[in-house]
């Protein structure tokens, strides 16, 4: 029996100097095996699969889809059936603020049974110019904040005058107001008021009119919108000494327009007492003048004011706070 011959062992102080790089362990270290390079592991083998590209098949030169340049929605079953509209961004309304005057003399009829003595200080056609002024100052505002249309001068004018001032609204001329603005139907969408412009064209030496004349043009803006004009008319007769004066409307109605009715025109003007005459004579509104704070458009902000404080006094309805810093969008920071 050959013995075998015995594995030397190395102390670290021999494997560092006879192996620098050796990293395994003592006992395994084998003098023959430095130097050598490692055999490299054999690959597992086994079935290649058909499902897995082969390398470089992705860059050989096949047939290239051909490039469509119409939408995936032609080939759909839906496809036959769609057309693409664009949409509008946005839609407007417009509307009659026809009643406004009316609403304005029910108020004075119904105050008038509390109010025994509303005759010395208010007339009914004084509360009618009131509510015009109050509906143009709130159109003015609505039509600065949409932003479409620069402001005219007047209506910038008047924008800043009354940035700041408060009236007293009796509550149904309130509601009305309350409710010029914006629309948004159910489904959430919204359109916006179509705002025609101040009138302030001139007919027979005053302003505030839509036109000098009724046409085919004006007609629907003499029916439908109140102006400053009509209504500072009506205040002016208020001071005419005969005991049922006529209002001198200086517009023109040619022969061939026909005319339905003119918005905040009234017809029948009584008796007046003699403080009316006096208090509207301190305003200096006579028979021909109607002081107006902007020209050509009639309207007269200090004498707003005044109407706003009798108002203040009356009790048949709750009077709502009317100011111009609001936003848009409805809420109110005034009554606007």
């Amino acid at each position: 029996m050959v013995a075998q011959p015995q594995k030397k062992e190395y102390s670290a102080e021999e494997v560092r100097k006879l192996a620098p790089g050796y990293r395994g362990r003592l006992e395994n270290f084998d003098l023959k095996k430095v130097g050598q390079k490692p055999k490299p592991r054999a690959r597992a083998s086994g079935p290649k699969s058909s499902l897995v590209t082969p390398p470089g098949a992705l860059t050989r030169n096949s047939n290239p889809t051909e490039q469509k340049n119409e939408l995936m929605l032609s080939e759909s079953i839906f496809g036959v059936y769609v057309t693409i509209v664009p949409i509008l961004p946005r839609e407007d309304f417009s509307t009659s603020f026809a009643q406004l005057p009316l609403i304005a003399a029910d108020t004075y009829s119904l105050c008038s049974i509390d109010e025994r003595q509303i005759d010395r200080v208010l007339m009914r056609e004084e509360l009618s110019y009131y509510a015009t002024g109050l509906m143009w100052i709130k159109l003015i505002d609505i039509m600065a904040k949409q932003g479409r249309e620069a402001l005219t001068s007047e209506e910038r004018s008047i924008r800043k005058a009354t940035e700041e001032v408060e009236f007293n609204v009796p509550q149904p001329t309130a509601v009305y107001l309350n409710q010029i603005g914006q629309y948004t139907d159910k489904m959430g969408k919204t359109t916006d008021l179509q705002i025609p412009q101040l009138p302030t064209q001139r007919a027979g030496g005053k302003g505030g009119y839509h036109g000098a004349a009724i046409t085919e043009e004006t007609h629907t803006l003499f029916e439908e919108v109140p102006s400053l004009g009509i209504a500072a008319d009506m205040v002016m007769s208020l001071t005419q000494e005969a005991i049922e004066p006529v209002p001198n409307f200086r517009i023109t109605i040619p022969e061939n327009v026909t005319v339905n009715n003119i918005t905040g025109r009234f017809y029948s003007i009584g008796p007046r007492r003699a403080q009316i005459k006096q208090s509207l004579a301190g305003q200096g509104i006579t028979p021909n003048d109607f002081p107006e704070y902007v020209s050509d458009t009639r309207l007269n902000l200090k004498y707003l004011r005044s109407i706003s404080d009798i108002l203040s006094g009356f009790t048949t309805f709750r009077n709502e706070k009317m100011f111009s810093t609001h936003d848009y969008s409805g809420r109110r920071l005034g009554l606007l």
